[in-house]
């Protein structure tokens, strides 16, 4: 399975090929084989909220993302309202380039830019959410259209996370948290560590 870069519009407008009229299709079979490497589960980014080697990444509108409303919208004004603990935030259209007549992800070098602007950079390991999966799919293949390995959509997103009364949330604009200033001093830590094992791992293989 592929996405159609550029949309629709686009290939039209370059006078691709087309079809119009009824369409008669076939019935077949089609066995669905789920990628559960892809997916994050509300277990798996509860763990991911101590972890400071994982990077959660808010794709969500602005208003969401402080807590202001719970939905796009704010449909379900009954739904608790915030951010996952420690999330970083990244309007999911900001890796979507606008000036041409449809709708495009940005080039590597650009998202690349964008998100090491926010301490994320390729090889981190990445859990991204929205409120139901949309935008994060969207934020998803950017990412790894930009060479981004490690990366995973929390597909249940805030649609799930909000419901559980039980579970961490954020809200308001982003204060000072020693718990998370701690995990970020942490996963600084590990990644100079992991960049000074590889240096002399190097050092050794040269020798």
């Amino acid at each position: 399975m592929g996405i159609l870069d550029c949309g629709f519009i686009v290939w039209l407008n370059e006078d691709l090929p087309s079809e119009d009229g009824p369409s008669c299709p076939k019935p077949v079979k089609f066995s669905v084989n789920s990628n559960e490497d892809i997916i994050a589960t509300k277990d798996d980014v509860l763990k991911a909220i101590d972890d400071p080697l994982i990077v959660l990444l808010d794709t969500r509108d602005e208003q969401e993302w402080n807590g202001e409303i719970s939905t796009p919208g704010g449909y379900y004004p009954l739904l608790r309202k915030g951010r996952l603990p420690g999330a970083k935030w990244i309007k999911w259209h900001k890796f979507i380039e606008e000036s041409r007549e449809a709708l495009i992800f940005k080039t590597k070098e650009e998202i690349c830019e964008i998100c090491a602007r926010h301490d994320i950079f390729p090889d981190d390991e990445i859990i991204i959410y929205c409120f139901k999966g949309r935008r994060a799919s969207s934020a998803y293949i950017a990412l790894k259209q930009a060479g981004f390995t490690r990366v995973k959509v929390y597909f249940a997103s805030w649609n799930e996370w909000a419901r559980y009364p039980e579970l961490p949330i954020e809200n308001g604009a982003p204060q000072y948290n020693e718990r998370i200033a701690n995990l970020a001093t942490a996963r600084a830590r590990k990644l100079n560590d992991a960049v000074i094992g590889s240096g002399i791992m190097q050092q050794a293989g040269a020798g």
